[in-house]
């Protein structure tokens, strides 16, 4: 197994490999000739529930006044600097690996992800669309996670979907194109007025020691960097980094070549960041209106309620019966938990209400 965790609330090209990591990772390791093309595809972030090609009139050609270009260097904080100027922005990575593993094994994978974020709403979004190892070409999405309205949804292939308060995007450790690139400074210019996706701009060039991440690990860079000429952003990053490490940060040492491609598409009109679709109003029990801080991942729900238990048995007798569950005893109440028991054939499930005397709420437990 390539990885063993997955720390919710990360980018999760970490949660990616563990997807796969049944998948065989065996083949030949060589030179990555070419810094890959970035692209877009199907995406469950798209507004209208389709695909989010280049060319959406929703995503801004360069509109600003430069105060970051010279004609010589180029330097930002982030890759992302100049897209807070913007109502949000899309942001297509592609990530290769092609080497060997600590072990000495040969190691190639690749991976793609999709981020959107619309900043008016503050609800984010990110999904692995495709990816794979040698040998079995691409694998569909893997990994949906949003964020937004002090919720997040996690939704996994194997897994299914899981949603709670703490689940998020923005946790530090994991892998990020903006964390691996982190500040660069004075890239130099390379060619001028070239066209891009419709946007004119010019092409920098940078190493590792231009990185303020990458100049602290042991690889060896050549980047580009493609800046609309009007524009206070970073269009496109496509790097080739060389040597022996953990770039990733899964914590495992690689030796070979990492290509990275970060394509950034800022918006000139608010987006709709919809959740997954997997994980759309599909609790498979009722959950009281004023419910807080709902988890559910699998036949499992969990959740606080500002109620008194007698009011939550009474909706739990009437809604379970309601949705087809049929009362297998009268409740059990306890000093600080009450168990009802419901079976739908031959399904059986608890709700536990667990509760203390002097608290204005309870937590619900509902499991088969």
């Amino acid at each position: 197994m390539l990885l063993q965790q997955l720390f919710f609330g990360r980018l999760c090209v970490v949660a990616f490999l563990i997807v796969l990591s049944s998948a065989a990772c065996g083949g030949s390791a060589s030179d990555v000739d070419a810094v890959l093309d970035g692209g877009t595809a199907d995406s469950f972030l798209a507004s209208d529930g389709g695909k989010l090609d280049s060319d959406d009139s929703v995503f801004a050609t360069a509109e600003h006044e430069s105060s970051l270009l010279s004609d010589a260097s180029f330097s930002a904080s982030s890759i992302l600097s100049g897209m807070e100027d913007y109502d949000g922005y899309r942001q297509d990575m592609k990530l290769t690996f092609e080497g060997f593993d600590a072990d000495g094994r040969a190691e190639s994978w690749w991976v793609s992800v999709s981020t959107l974020v619309d900043f008016g709403t503050e609800s984010r979004a990110v999904e692995i669309v495709s990816g794979g190892f040698e040998g079995t070409g691409d694998l569909p999405a893997s990994v949906k996670i949003w964020r937004g309205d002090g919720v997040g949804y996690l939704y996994m292939l194997d897994t299914g979907c899981v949603s709670g308060p703490d689940i998020g995007i923005d946790s530090a450790g994991s892998f990020s194109p903006e964390i691996v690139v982190g500040e660069i400074e004075d890239a130099e210019i390379a060619e001028q007025d070239l066209v891009l996706d419709g946007v004119v701009g010019h092409y920098y060039e940078f190493s590792e020691e231009a990185s303020s991440a990458l100049r602290e690990l042991p690889f060896k860079v050549d980047g580009q960097v493609f800046v609309p000429a009007e524009g206070r952003y970073v269009k496109l990053l496509a790097l080739k980094a060389e040597g022996e490490g953990d770039l990733v940060g899964d914590g495992q040492i690689r030796r070979g070549v990492y290509s990275l491609t970060v394509d950034n598409w800022p918006a000139n009109d608010s987006i709709v960041v919809e959740q997954p679709g997997e994980c759309a109003d599909n609790l498979p029990y009722p959950v009281m209106e004023e419910a807080q801080e709902i988890t559910s991942i699998d036949e499992v729900v969990s959740y606080k309620v500002p109620a008194e238990v007698g009011d939550i048995i009474e909706f739990y007798r009437t809604e379970m019966v309601r949705s087809g569950w049929n009362e297998v005893s009268e409740p059990a109440v306890f000093d600080d938990i009450a168990i009802l028991v419901y079976q739908k054939g031959s399904d059986e499930v608890i709700v536990q209400i667990a509760f203390e005397q002097n608290l204005d709420f309870a937590t619900v437990f509902i499991s088969p």
